[in-house]
């Protein structure tokens, strides 16, 4: 079963009146999760998610994430684009001061970028993501992800 999608392929766009702070880093940090079907999720971002919480949706201002969901067969050496038949990507922002009550969060698709998966073993995924400038936000770079257990 693949990932469930968090904007269930529709984009997101609400206004939140009162958004509690969930915590979170300045710096991106990222997680993996292999799912049954044996394609692998990696969330990478500044809301800085658990394990527990990986298929929760969190809010807070000043934050943004992103999610790839790569196929089985796509996780060879190279990049693979964000969007094809295998692989798929879908991002979270948040504008306002972090820890901020009251902010506008959006939410789609990504339409252009890539991910590399670099290197991967029982407790870390490593990924590169390149090309996601889309005018909101940039998640490129290089992550080192812990897996999360099944």
């Amino acid at each position: 079963m693949r990932y469930k999608s968090f904007l269930g392929g529709l984009a997101l766009v609400l206004a939140a009146a009162s958004i509690a702070g969930c915590g979170g880093d300045d710096e991106p940090a990222a997680i993996a999760i292999t799912e049954a079907d044996g394609s692998l999720t990696v969330i990478a971002g500044t809301f800085s998610r658990t394990c527990e919480e990986a298929q929760s949706i969190i809010l807070e201002c000043g934050r943004w994430e992103i999610l790839v969901n790569v196929a089985a067969g796509a996780q060879t050496p190279g990049p693979k684009p964000l969007v094809s038949p295998e692989t798929y990507a879908e991002n979270l922002l948040s504008d306002g001061e972090q820890g901020g009550l009251e902010c506008l969060v959006v939410g789609g698709t990504f339409e252009k970028g890539t991910i590399d998966i670099t290197a991967s073993d029982d407790a870390t995924v490593s990924f590169t993501i390149a090309g996601t400038l889309d005018g909101q936000f940039n998640a490129d770079g290089s992550y080192e992800a812990a897996r999360c257990p099944k």
